[in-house]
């Protein structure tokens, strides 16, 4: 619904307006739907489809089945630009790039997105997960200021604004 929320109100699909309002300004560089062939092969194999390994290729079936651009599911990533995107969010949608500041979310949106909201599954922000049944991979020492979330195929960001930290745990759990 994201997905074509965004395609509606800018004429870009998720992938175009990711990297043009997003991952470009903060230099995430590797960081997208639809990886390169090179980001690919470093990408970790998660099972089988027709017979082959699925690496670099968006695993959930219905954001394949859209051509790996869903808002749901494709987006890959590294550590380090990962890293980058947690520190916009702790910085209030802004981070400090090549000597200058790059605003991509305004305070207020931020704010926004990392209140709590208590839904019928636990408390949840717009888009981050606080404390639901799917939160057991935060821990148990983040304040109830950190929101985050963790991938099916065992990929997990949590950020807690009160400690001033994130955590990034890259992995294949599939």
């Amino acid at each position: 619904v994201l997905g074509k929320l965004i395609e509606h109100l800018s004429g870009m699909n998720v992938h175009q307006f990711s990297q043009q309002h997003i991952f470009t300004p903060l230099r995430m560089t590797e960081t997208g739907y639809l990886p390169s062939k090179q980001l690919r092969r470093r990408a970790a194999p998660t099972e089988q489809r027709d017979g082959q390994w699925i690496q670099g290729e968006v695993h959930d079936p219905r954001a394949y089945q859209l051509g790996g651009i869903a808002g749901h599911a494709g987006l890959f990533s590294t550590a380090e630009d990962m890293a980058l995107y947690a520190s916009m969010m702790l910085n209030d949608g802004s981070l400090q790039v090549d000597g200058g500041r790059v605003s991509v979310l305004a305070p207020s949106t931020v704010q926004l997105m990392t209140a709590p909201n208590h839904v019928s599954s636990g408390i949840r922000g717009l888009g981050w997960d606080k404390q639901t049944g799917y939160s057991s991979n935060k821990g148990d020492l983040l304040s109830p200021a950190a929101f985050g979330h963790g991938g099916f195929t065992g990929t997990v960001l949590w950020m807690d604004p009160h400690s001033d930290l994130f955590f990034i745990f890259l992995s294949n759990r599939v």
